[in-house]
C-alpha cells in the first residue's frame, strides 16, 4: 500500500481568514474522522512525523500566503464538498493536493464554491488544467513552463513526488 493524504490550501487575503477557516473546520468537523484514524496506532507518530504534523498546529500549517489544512482535518470522502464550501461561503481560493497510494497526482482549484481546475497525472490517467487559470488565482510566482517541467513527465514510481516538486516551485509544501 503507498502513501495517500489530501491536504486544503487555502488562498488568505488577511488574518482574518484564517480565523474564519479555523472557525469552520472547529464547527463542522471532528480531528479523529480525518485519514489517520485508517493507519495502525503503531505507525502514526513516523508517519506525523514524516509528513511534518505537528499536534500544536492541530491540523493547520501556515505558509506563504495559505493556511494549509492537512489530512487529519480533511477526508477523502469529502475534501470536494468541504472546498466547494469553503470557497463559495468565505469566498477564498481553496487548492487541494492529493495523493492517492503512491499511484495518482491531483491537484485541483476552487473558486467561488466552482471547481475551475484540476491536474492528474497517473499511468492510467493524465488531465490538464488551465494552467494560465492556475498561475492567475494559486502561484503568480510560477511559470506555465515550471509547471509543464512538473506534471507533463511520466508518472513514476511514486506520484507524490510531483507533488512536492510542484510545492517547491510554489514555495509551499503541497502535501503535509
Amino acid at each position: 500500500m503507498g502513501y495517500s493524504a489530501v491536504n486544503l490550501h487555502v488562498k488568505l487575503k488577511n488574518e482574518e481568514d484564517e480565523i474564519k477557516v479555523k472557525e469552520y473546520f472547529d464547527n463542522s468537523c471532528d480531528d479523529t474522522e480525518g485519514l489517520m484514524e485508517d493507519i495502525p496506532e503503531e505507525f502514526r507518530d513516523a508517519i506525523m512525523e514524516e509528513m511534518g504534523y505537528n499536534p500544536v498546529n492541530g491540523g493547520f500549517v501556515n505558509q506563504s500566503g495559505y493556511l494549509s489544512v492537512c489530512s487529519e482535518k480533511v477526508r477523502f470522502d469529502n475534501f470536494e464538498m468541504v472546498a466547494e464550501e469553503l470557497s463559495g461561503t468565505l469566498g477564498l481560493d481553496v487548492l487541494v493536493a492529493l495523493v492517492f497510494d503512491s499511484d495518482a497526482a491531483v491537484i485541483q482549484g476552487y473558486v467561488s464554491g466552482t471547481k475551475i481546475l484540476e491536474e492528474v497525472n497517473s499511468a492510467e490517467d493524465k488531465k490538464k488544467m488551465d494552467r494560465k487559470l492556475f498561475i492567475e488565482h494559486f502561484a503568480p510566482d510560477c511559470t506555465e513552463e515550471q509547471i509543464a517541467s512538473v506534471w507533463d513527465k511520466e508518472a513514476g514510481v511514486f506520484a507524490e513526488d510531483i507533488l512536492y516538486e510542484m510545492g517547491q516551485i510554489m514555495g509551499i509544501k503541497l502535501i503535509h
